[in-house]
């Protein structure tokens, strides 16, 4: 029962590692989407500028302004489909969750309390957490595996059946 303590208490750490990790990465993918845009948009307001130079009517003027006007609306379209803020604030709360979870059910280990209390708490915020990231389009569960190998035994009922005990 202590190493299914251990397993789970090292998966909480695992999943508040990864849910930061893909924080970090939304925060990257917003940040560089936001600074995209402003680049465009600031190459669209040289349209004037460009058109007394070239002309308005000049084919080289119509085709960059036209590209940077295409590329501006998929920048945009990209951070509203994929909204980088929200999910980045989002999966930084679930880190953050998942690392309290760790410490809560470390506390419980140094309080005295069985390993059975310890385990319900742990899966309880493993599924709470995992069902949360789920929502947010990350699959939690493909990355811890992938982490641990393809086959990770969490109990008796995963075991393929000639492997079960009795």
């Amino acid at each position: 029962m202590a190493t299914l303590v251990n397993e789970r208490l090292q998966e909480l750490r695992d999943l508040a590692w990864y849910l930061d990790n893909r924080s970090r990465w939304n925060i990257v993918g917003a940040s560089l989407s936001k600074v995209v845009l402003v680049l465009l948009g600031s190459l669209s307001a040289a349209k004037a500028a460009a058109d007394q130079l070239l002309g308005a009517a000049s084919t080289g003027d119509i085709v960059l302004f036209a590209g940077v006007g295409v590329l501006s609306a998929v920048v945009a379209g990209v951070m509203a489909a994929f909204q980088f803020d929200t999910r980045a604030s989002a999966l930084a709360q679930l880190a953050v969750e998942a690392d309290s979870a760790w410490r809560r059910a470390d506390t419980l280990l140094v309080q005295g309390s069985t390993a059975s209390e310890v385990l319900d708490q742990q899966n309880s915020s493993l599924n709470e957490i995992k069902d949360r990231a789920a929502k947010l389009g990350i699959n939690t569960v493909l990355n811890l595996h992938e982490k641990r190998g393809t086959r990770e035994i969490t109990g008796p009922s995963s075991l393929p059946s000639s492997d079960k005990p009795g």
